[in-house]
């Protein structure tokens, strides 16, 4: 039996308290920043005048429009009529002052922050595919070795005419490209796969952790892919992979509720499926830095898939990025026993330790609740 979790009475959001109730795990995504949402709302005025109100970035505008005579005018609207329509208040309301902010992102001494990239947040890709055919451009196609590595699952059944996996499309796009498949599954069912999968050899290896000195031949690759592993273990198989392979970009799916700096991982297969379902990956931050000392920084993020490039291979932007501010700009996307009021207030609490307390907190009453009190994880900063 799954689980999920709700506050309790009077208690605010992204404190450690939480109630206990039965039910399915279910999902959501929103905006991790409430001020990106674009919000409209159209209205009849009654005297044959329609109204358009939009509201985005804490800024409303109005427009009339006369059907009659095709004109449209600005009008004035106040904060009050706004709220009024039903508009959210987040839509209006600074998440966190700026300086604040600032600070957030300076938590560890540093006196400057990393640049910000706009590029970085890919809301819309939710498992990169466009984003590492772009890379791999940028990166040079006389540079590329024509080598994959992808380590479970690939997506697509069903959808022949949308561009979804990073895999799937890459060996599309590069008629020399190989793909080593690990653990993959039956992909005899995604059509756009379909002519190509002569270029696929599957190895014999039943996980990513196995792989061994005998995978000589893809020791240097241009794309290593990583999909989510039982319980959660997916940083477990990426420090085991990288002891081998040395890719030039991994692709691979990250907790989508959990910001940086935080470093969450879970350490060993508990077998549950709860656990797997709502703790499905590392954090961005818990990848990061197992990538950081092979030379790759983060470049893409979605929300729960991550892009990192060796940054000796990059040269298109400066690395590395302000990972929390991008991080500001994606989709949320995970288990709703992590309620989106929850997520923001990890990222946006000002003081850092505060939310590394709180997301203990959950995360070690998610695990009670799934049966396993006292399961040992990764927690740092």
């Amino acid at each position: 039996m799954s689980h999920w979790f709700q506050t309790c009475g009077a208690y605010k959001v992204a404190i450690a308290l939480i109630c206990h109730a039965t039910a399915e795990l279910s999902y959501y995504g929103d905006r991790m920043d409430p001020w990106d949402t674009r919000h409209v709302k159209t209205l009849d005025q009654g005297d044959g005048m329609i109204v358009q109100v939009e509201v985005q970035y804490g800024g409303a505008t109005a427009v009339q429009f006369n059907p009659e005579t095709q004109e449209v005018a600005h009008t004035e609207i106040t904060r009050e009529d706004v709220l009024a329509m039903g508009f959210p208040r987040d839509a209006l309301d600074w998440p966190i002052e700026e300086d604040i902010w600032t600070q957030r992102k300076l938590w560890d001494g540093r006196r400057q922050t990393h640049p910000i990239d706009p590029e970085c947040p890919r809301r819309g890709d939710g498992h990169l595919a466009k984003a590492t055919l772009e890379v791999l451009e940028a990166i040079g196609k006389n540079t590329l070795l024509h080598k994959m590595i992808n380590i479970g699952g690939m997506y697509g059944a069903g959808m022949p005419d949308l561009m979804d996996d990073p895999i799937v499309e890459t060996l599309r796009a590069h008629d020399r490209m190989k793909l080593l498949c690990i653990d993959c599954g039956d992909f005899s069912n995604i059509e756009r796969l379909q002519g190509y999968q002569n270029r696929i050899e599957v190895s014999p290896l039943e996980s990513g952790m196995d792989i061994g000195n005998d995978f000589r031949n893809w020791r240097k690759i241009d794309v290593l892919r990583i999909e989510s592993m039982p319980s959660g273990t997916s940083c477990l198989v990426l420090r085991s992979v990288l002891k081998v392979v040395s890719p030039t970009v991994v692709v691979l799916i990250v907790h989508g509720q959990i910001p940086p700096p935080i470093r969450f991982s879970t350490i060993r297969d508990s077998g549950n499926a709860d656990v797997t379902g709502a703790l499905y990956s590392c954090s961005v931050a818990a990848v990061s830095a197992i990538l950081e000392v092979h030379g790759l920084s983060l470049l893409r993020l979605s929300g729960p898939y991550a892009l990192f490039v060796r940054r000796d291979a990059w040269k298109s932007s400066a690395l590395p990025l302000d990972s929390t501010e991008c991080f500001r700009h994606i989709e949320a996307w995970g288990a709703d026993i992590f309620p989106i009021e929850f997520v923001r207030s990890w990222l946006f609490e000002a003081d850092v330790m505060q939310s590394v307390a709180h997301v203990h907190s959950n995360i070690s009453a998610a695990f009670s609740s799934f049966g396993l009190p006292g399961e040992p994880f990764m927690l740092s900063v």
